[in-house]
């Protein structure tokens, strides 16, 4: 296997966090390019054409033009980051578990404050908060940018149609971030306390000091890890977490690749990167057992059969068919669908 070689998109975090990551692939001797990316067009300087595996960090749009160069595994993208996925799976777990998905014009101004946010991954806006003022007078601010457009030119990245997500307000009292790679939560960091800017790494809990204040709520680490086993978008993302009066909730999920770090330990993030891809090629099962194995591109449920060279592995179904393969984690398209040893169907998202 070639080494894996990664992408940074130039001064993308704040300095220290940014540093910590090239010195972290430099002191591991790992291969990496800085380049800039023009935004909005995510075209970058200088022109590479890496070739193995590669990985990028930065905007999420870079992401997606790194998966259109076919560099694998790029970004870990899915369509599984968007809210009207994630939530239901979640559920109650969710801080705004009772949010209602429409078009930002159709948002309601008759229900006092709200919270808005996007329900993709995109970054189009950041979550707000607003009154029925605010919120009429932003709605007539995006009309007003699209009546005022001249023929050609491009719709801005938020307007009247954009999907999004309104909630009643919250109270939080701490916010973390939480860095989940291969399913595991590797590293995290809070990033507010009480309304204001508050970082500080956090620390893998000893199993028997895993609580959280005088109720019966898991630490947060604990509680993000037990979401990912819950269910997962992806193996490798983001979660954030807030405690609030009710205990702890899940904010939102989002692509690692373009997450901020806060004070979380970015040579943590990297160790756990390298070594999901080097299992991601050689997949630890033998001929027999029943798997279930989270890919880029969707999940196999099955029995391993063999692998047939050194990136190709094939599944069968309880019955002996075929039912998937995969090359470097990646599902092979055009396969019998199979099923997985409860008899249920075997899915797939092929994500781009």
């Amino acid at each position: 296997m070639k080494s894996l070689r990664w992408v940074v998109q130039k001064d993308l975090w704040n300095e220290k966090g940014y540093q910590q990551l090239l010195d972290a692939l430099d002191a591991r001797g790992i291969p990496y390019d800085v380049v800039t990316v023009r935004p909005f067009i995510h075209d970058f300087r200088p022109e590479i054409a890496p070739t193995g595996p590669v990985v990028v960090m930065g905007w999420e749009g870079f992401g997606i033009r790194a998966r259109s160069l076919g560099w694998r595994p790029g970004a870990y993208l899915s369509t599984n980051l968007d809210q009207r996925i994630w939530m239901p799976e979640w559920g109650a777990r969710c801080l705004n578990s009772d949010s209602v998905v429409c078009r930002l014009g159709d948002v309601p101004t008759d229900r006092g404050e709200v919270f808005v946010r996007p329900v993709l991954d995109d970054k189009s806006f950041a979550g707000r908060l607003d009154t029925p003022e605010s919120l009429v007078s932003w709605k007539q601010e995006l009309a007003a940018v699209v009546e005022g457009m001249q023929e050609g030119e491009s719709l801005p990245t938020v307007t009247l149609d954009t999907m999004v997500a309104w909630a009643s307000p919250k109270t939080i009292l701490a916010e973390w971030r939480f860095f989940v790679v291969g399913g595991v939560v590797v590293t995290g960091s809070r990033y507010q306390r009480n309304g204001r800017s508050s970082q500080a790494r956090m620390e893998r809990p000893d199993e028997e000091s895993a609580s959280w204040s005088s109720s019966l709520e898991p630490d947060p680490w604990t509680f993000a890890q037990k979401a990912a086993e819950w269910w997962s978008p992806l193996p490798n993302f983001v979660i954030d977490v807030a405690d609030t009066p009710d205990g702890l909730r899940i904010i939102e999920c989002g692509c690692l690749n373009a997450a901020g770090w806060y004070d979380s330990d970015v040579a943590a993030i990297v160790d756990a990167v390298q070594t999901y891809e080097r299992g991601r090629i050689h997949p630890p099962f033998n001929k027999g057992d029943a798997v279930h194995h989270v890919t880029s591109s969707g999940v196999i449920n099955g029995i391993y059969h063999e692998r047939m060279m050194t990136s190709l592995h094939v599944y069968h179904d309880m019955d002996g068919n075929r039912c998937a393969a995969e090359i470097a984690g990646d599902r092979v398209e055009g396969l019998h669908p199979g099923h997985d040893p409860e008899g249920s169907p075997v899915w797939f998202e092929n994500d781009l």
